[in-house]
């Protein structure tokens, strides 16, 4: 039995949320790197899977009147909350049964070795990862100052779990967390679930989701590696059939041609935000 999922949907269903098998059709299970999102039974194209209420989700909105005199952005602010209540279970009175189904550790994340100066792992990283790494250890340690300076006491080791909570999210002033669709997992590669405008979180699914199959979003291995910290295994085989998107990062190899051909090419590709992103992409349907 899953106590911490009992909970969340205890959680839920008072905030209003309809969670019996027919209203929510998947569950929370074990899976590669940690826990994921399956489907209880087949599901129909364009089918919704579930709504979560607004007042579930952990965001800028949701938390502001908890800290209503600290100047901080969303990412730090909603890293701050987790931080502050890290225990296991968390007796947050807010999202506390939410916190609680959140991961618990990050050793195996790569920003925790770089925080930890394992330079024995970290010289296998490959350039352009290590290159994503220094930015987002930047990004860390700007917010966790940020953090610092209008909250005493607030641990490096507990922000920095609650920060990986956080960063993944793809607006760092306007993101929600939310509960259930936060299991999703993420793959190279088709069908993947994706969210709709509505004044709650809305999922809708592709063809082809059969029951017991875990439910995805759409990334590269190098972001998943960067920004989750593992890789999904991809064989040679399957990017020559044609079953996954391929892509190479090659600005390492670039970066001297475009340098020699003067400074004026390099601030317009950074003027442009092109600087730093040359890739060679390997699509299904290039034909």
């Amino acid at each position: 039995m899953d106590l911490e999922w009992d909970r969340l949907l205890q959680w839920l269903s008072e905030k209003g949320m309809e969670v019996c098998k027919d209203k929510l059709p998947v569950e929370r299970r074990k899976s590669i790197g940690g826990c994921g999102l399956f489907a209880l039974r087949p599901f129909s194209p364009s089918e919704v899977l579930f709504r979560v209420p607004a007042t579930a989700m952990m965001n800028i909105k949701t938390l502001s009147p908890l800290f209503p005199s600290k100047k901080l952005d969303a990412v730090q602010m909603v890293s701050l909350h987790l931080a502050m209540h890290r225990e296991n279970p968390s007796m947050d009175p807010h999202f506390g049964p939410y916190i609680s189904v959140l991961p618990r550790d990050f050793a195996f994340h790569p920003l925790t070795w770089m925080a930890e100066e394992n330079t024995q792992i970290l010289s296998s990283v490959p350039p352009s990862a290590m290159r994503a790494l220094d930015k987002m250890l930047q990004r860390f340690r700007s917010d966790f100052g940020k953090v610092s300076q209008q909250m005493k006491g607030i641990s490096s080791t507990d922000y920095l779990w609650a920060w990986l909570n956080v960063n993944t999210r793809s607006d760092r002033d306007n993101f929600t967390m939310c509960p259930v669709f936060d299991f999703a997992n993420h793959s190279a590669h088709l069908p993947h679930m994706s969210p709709r405008p509505s004044n709650a979180d809305k999922l809708d699914v592709p063809p082809r989701q059969r029951f017991g199959e875990d439910m995805y979003g759409a990334h590269s291995n190098r972001t998943l590696f960067v920004e989750y910290g593992f890789v999904l295994p991809i064989s040679s085989e399957a990017l020559v059939c044609g079953e996954v998107d391929g892509e190479v990062d090659v600005f390492d190899f670039m970066d001297s041609l475009l340098t020699n051909k003067g400074n004026h090419l390099q601030e317009l590709l950074d003027r442009e935000n092109y600087w730093g992103r040359v890739y060679l992409s390997f699509l299904q349907d290039a034909n």
